[in-house]
């Protein structure tokens, strides 16, 4: 039984609270590296060959320490500047920029898809467009939940449930299933009938059973929960087990791909035990992994693929992403009621997430067609734009969007405070740093999540109502077929000003030195 996973040397560099420091630099909170969305050349990323060329300094995190200000940088981050070494390869500026992307795009997704949740693919289609504004979706909130602009739902909650458990750069099956329990206890307003079969267990009545008390009570849920999946759940094929995924990519960054993909079908197990679902979680996961490591497109379909090889299922999704097919088909052939009685189908969001990322000009452009054809658009859309994020990069992720995530304080938070999502920079570095086998030699506390204090937030991230128009989309003005952005409105939103790149390209990148080789023939 596959049960935990860890990568396999530690290097005590002092370097993970640095990573907080550059992010913050580049994104995602505004600023000149953040472009319109008007213009899809401005969203292709960062000049990737001047950056390469010209890492960090120390000096440059110490600058941009001191422009970022505290509401977005925690104190002792900063504090600890001063221990910074060197910058590696797994710390080049594009690996961070991909991997805050990637879990920026999972809250960005949810946040914006939950308002079109459930709605018929026309229904969608029509609420989309009327809720356009100057080229730009809002993130507007409402939906069959009536949720809070920038909030997310269950998706995410359960994907930072277990973000939480890999703080040791470790995958541990005992500990996600306490976590996934421990998330189910508190009480969420929206529960899929799949997740709620597998995650509601109770392994015994004796007081040591508590998940809390001990490695042998954890174990003894996460028997019982795979037990209780395998019969309520053996032949579903329902997304909850992607959904919550994109964490074991980031963290497996600095995995080799044998050890990421042996946690992503254990994980995958304890909710959805059907082999074709363990591939599709292989298949995303692989393809997340390769996107953060390398961003070419190409290698992120060769691994995917590699992962799901042994799922005709699953190819057949992969291979009509490529053609840009919608039509999802079932596993005897028919095709799928995407936006009704199939909505929750894993084939849906898995084909529309890679035809997105291969065929999508735009993180917006890309996340917009997914949320606009209706049904479970908020998981679709957490999964879809978590492949477009880990493509493009944080700094590709419309302004708006970003300022409406990262000002909202969950309505869970006192339930549940994992799912905070102002420090999320912090959180995707923290990840990829444990992965990698980076620690901070003692100085634990500058690594683990940071929960930004709501007051600081409205102080520094939200100046009267200019910042909240702006976080509602209604910032830019039409000149010359671009839209502007407004200056800046405090001193949270100034960044290093970076030249964006003028276009995507295709080229195939060497895997960044730090990083375990991704698998692909790379030029």
């Amino acid at each position: 039984m596959v049960r935990s996973v860890e990568s396999k040397s530690r290097v005590d560099t002092g370097l993970a609270p640095a990573l907080v420091a550059v992010l913050e630099t580049l994104s995602p909170g505004g600023g000149p590296a953040l472009q319109s969305v008007s213009d899809p050349k401005l969203e292709s990323g960062l000049d990737q060959a001047t950056l390469a060329a010209k890492p960090p300094s120390v000096d440059s995190l110490a600058s941009a320490t001191s422009l970022v200000g505290t509401a977005s940088l925690p104190s002792e981050s900063a504090k600890n500047l001063a221990n910074v070494s060197e910058p590696c390869g797994v710390c080049s500026t594009e690996v961070r920029n991909r991997a805050v992307g990637c879990l920026l795009g999972q809250f960005v997704g949810d946040a914006l898809g939950t308002r079109y949740e459930f709605s018929p693919g026309p229904r969608a289609a029509a609420k989309v467009a009327g809720d356009m504004r100057d080229g730009l979706l809002p993130i507007l909130g409402g939906g069959p939940f009536a949720l809070e602009r920038g909030q997310v739902t269950d998706d995410t909650e359960l994907a930072m449930a277990l973000a939480a458990t890999l703080r040791d750069g470790r995958y541990d099956r005992a500990a996600a299933a306490a976590a996934y329990k421990g998330w189910l206890d508190s009480g969420p307003f929206d529960v899929g009938n799949a997740t709620r079969n597998a995650f509601a267990v109770n392994p015994g009545s004796d007081p040591s059973s508590d998940p809390s008390s001990g490695p042998s009570s954890g174990e003894r849920l996460e028997t019982a929960m795979l037990e209780q999946a395998r019969l309520l759940n053996g032949e579903s094929l329902s997304n909850g087990c992607l959904m919550r995924a994109s964490p074991l990519a980031l963290v497996g960054a600095g995995w080799s791909e044998v050890v990421l993909l042996d946690a992503a079908r254990a994980d995958c197990e304890l909710s959805n035990p059907h082999v074709d679902a363990q591939a599709a979680v292989a298949a995303y996961v692989a393809g997340l992994r390769a996107l953060v490591g390398t961003g070419d497109v190409s290698c992120a379909m060769e691994r995917a693929k590699a992962a799901a090889s042994s799922s005709k299922l699953v190819q057949g999704f992969l291979s009509a992403a490529e053609r840009g097919e919608q039509v999802v088909q079932l596993p005897d052939g028919s095709p799928a009621v995407v936006d009704g009685q199939h909505m929750g189908y894993l084939g849906v969001a898995l084909q529309w997430g890679f035809d997105q990322l291969l065929h999508a000009r735009s993180f917006h452009e890309g996340l917009v067609e997914i949320v606009r054809r209706g049904g479970d658009t908020d998981t679709n859309g957490c999964i879809a734009a978590a492949l477009l994020g880990a493509r493009f990069g944080s700094q590709a992720v419309p302004r708006p969007w970003t300022l409406a995530v990262i000002t909202c304080k969950q309505k869970r938070l006192g339930t549940f405070p994992q799912v905070d999502s102002r420090p999320l920079t912090d959180t995707a570095l923290n990840l990829l740093a444990r992965g990698a086998g980076i620690t901070t030699g003692g100085q634990e506390a500058a690594i683990e999540h940071k929960a930004i204090e709501h007051k600081a937030i409205e102080h520094k991230a939200i100046e009267h109502k200019a910042t909240e128009h702006e976080a509602m989309g209604f910032s830019g003005e039409e000149k010359n077929g671009a839209e502007t952005q407004s200056k800046p409105v405090s001193r949270t939103m100034r960044r290093l000003k970076i030249k964006p790149a003028k276009s995507q390209t295709t080229k195939r990148k060497k895997a960044p030195k730090g990083l375990p080789d991704p698998g692909c023939n790379l030029a």
